[in-house]
């Protein structure tokens, strides 16, 4: 089937959340129904919405790395189809000082004015917003405006290094309603550095795209603005977010910021003919079914090809040798194989990351009796005492042979 395809992502999005969604509004259905004296189940409607919550929450269970995956690749699609080359907005007024008038009308709604602080033609704008989780103490932003008639490549250079000395200056606020580690917790430093100009030269144009400073938690996004024509020139792009726990990137609250303070009413969708180039451009003509269709194929392979790697390791390993293979590093104790998880950084080879598990696999012969045999080997649970002795043997071998161990932080 050929529909829908990936260019509709929200619509493949809630396709593969439909069974979910069936799950949680049946049984209101039904409950509606009765209410209004339509007895479809009576009181077995108990125990059809308790069935169907557990079977939602196998498919999630069951689905996890398909369902992670579309949420990734959804994400990156729509945030490319809503990024732009060159924004355009009449929104702000077709000259310089309409634009920064109302700009500086919604920073003052929305943070405070520094005053002190301001130099020359800038205008600074800050605001210290509060971190509702736990991965920053704060939200530090900032927005710096100025105005150019002709906006040439060094005077932009000049004006961009400007407004960067006059952030490093602005005071960081005071962390209040946390506890002592909440506090210990990084900043997120998010800046804006808005530049409105009469006309702008073609290099500027290119170059406003290119962030000077974007990491989890520091984000400085420029955006220039050709006043007359009402064609703005940033990057509108999100930082994904990375496969685990993290915060909010800075980069998205960044574009927050320019929806809220810039354009007012979110990023213009006019101008779909000038996006950015998609690195991953053949997904979008992909249907739904065959990307599911091929991820469970992949899952499938990878099962089985770390089944087949365990069961050759269990069989000619000797007792106390580590080895690493395709998939994870092994050590063989008796007739008992553990695995821990082994990722090799991508520039350095050397470099790596150790994951510890918590399970014995074991030979089909040695538990004999027991029930449950998988694959030719079954499992058990490792006591923290061998956890421990696993973990240090396997980092002896690693640290012997020439290998670098990244700690997490």
């Amino acid at each position: 089937m050929k529909f829908p395809k990936w260019k509709h992502p929200w619509l493949c999005q809630h396709l593969l959340y439909a069974p979910v969604y069936l799950a949680f509004c049946l049984p209101f259905v039904l409950s509606i129904l009765q209410d209004k004296g339509i007895k479809i189940l009576g009181w077995a409607s108990i125990l059809v919405f308790i069935s169907l919550m557990g079977l939602a929450l196998w498919y999630l269970l069951h689905n996890f790395i398909l369902l992670l995956g579309s949420d990734l690749l959804s994400s990156e699609i729509h945030t490319w189809q809503r990024d732009r080359l060159e924004f355009t907005s009449r929104i702000n007024g077709v000259d310089c000082e309409t634009a920064l008038r109302r700009i500086c009308r919604r920073c003052a709604l929305w943070g405070r004015r520094w005053k002190e602080g301001e130099t020359g033609r800038f205008i600074i704008y800050y605001k210290h917003a509060y971190s509702w989780t736990v991965y920053h103490s704060m939200i530090e932003k900032r927005i710096v405006l100025c105005q150019a008639g002709h906006l040439s490549l060094e005077q932009y250079h000049l004006l961009m290094g400007q407004a960067r000395t006059i952030l490093s200056r602005l005071p960081d606020g005071v962390v209040r309603f946390h506890t002592k580690q909440e506090k210990k917790a990084p900043r997120a430093c998010v800046s804006m550095i808005v530049i409105l100009a009469d006309t702008v030269d073609e290099d500027v144009k290119t170059e406003a795209r290119e962030l000077p400073l974007n990491t989890d938690d520091a984000c400085i996004l420029p955006c220039v603005a050709e006043c007359p024509t009402g064609h703005y020139y940033m990057n509108g792009g999100k930082s994904a977010y990375h496969v685990g726990m993290m915060g909010r990137p800075a980069q998205n609250f960044a574009r927050g910021m320019a929806r809220r303070l810039v354009f007012a009413v979110g990023l213009p969708k006019k101008n779909t003919d000038k996006r950015p180039p998609f690195e991953n451009r053949e997904m979008l003509e992909k249907s739904l079914w065959e990307y599911v269709r091929e991820i469970k194929q992949g899952m499938k392979e990878e099962k089985t090809g770390e089944d087949k790697e365990c069961v050759k390791m269990i069989r000619h390993l000797k007792n106390g040798e580590v080895r690493v293979g395709e998939y994870a590093i092994y050590c063989k104790l008796l007739d008992r194989v553990a695995v821990w998880a082994f990722l090799p950084d991508e520039d350095d080879e050397k470099l790596v990351s150790l994951l510890p598990g918590d399970t014995w696999y074991y030979q089909k012969e040695s538990l004999k009796g027991i029930h449950g045999f998988r694959n030719d080997y079954n499992r058990r649970k490792m006591k923290p005492a061998q956890v421990q002795e696993v973990d240090r043997r396997i980092r002896a071998w690693l640290t012997a042979n020439g290998y670098c161990i990244e700690e997490e932080s």
